[in-house]
């Protein structure tokens, strides 16, 4: 984690907003899945569900209402895979290519504020 927020702190202090907000969907997705592994998930189910990804996790996190008792940001990791998603998705970018700003990454921070990374 610690080499992914360093690549993400590097590309948002140069302006790559794009990347960095690929690195922040990605990190993301890691803090949910271990969040899920110390909430007593079993490892073996998220390593053999092959469609597990960011939005996969979320629904996770909601149907075990963890979101609730642990009063986990869920607006801001919504805004997130939005921003991911649509970095990541040509056909997102098919009419008009998004332009990525420092302000997307707001939400990202506070995660990271949020759990202390």
């Amino acid at each position: 984690m610690n080499s992914f927020y360093q690549d993400y702190c590097l590309n948002e202090k140069n302006g790559r907003f794009r990347v960095a907000i690929i690195l922040a969907g990605a990190m993301s997705e890691a803090i949910i899945y271990q969040l899920l592994l110390d909430e007593g998930v079993d490892k073996q189910i998220l390593d053999n569900d092959r469609s597990l990804g960011f939005g996969k996790l979320v629904t996770y996190l909601k149907l075990l209402k963890l979101d609730k008792s642990l009063s986990l940001p869920m607006s801001h990791f919504a805004e997130i895979q939005k921003k991911r998603n649509s970095a990541v998705h040509a056909g997102a970018n098919r009419h008009k290519p998004t332009i990525f700003t420092a302000d997307n990454l707001v939400s990202f921070n506070y995660i990271i504020k949020y759990f202390g990374i």
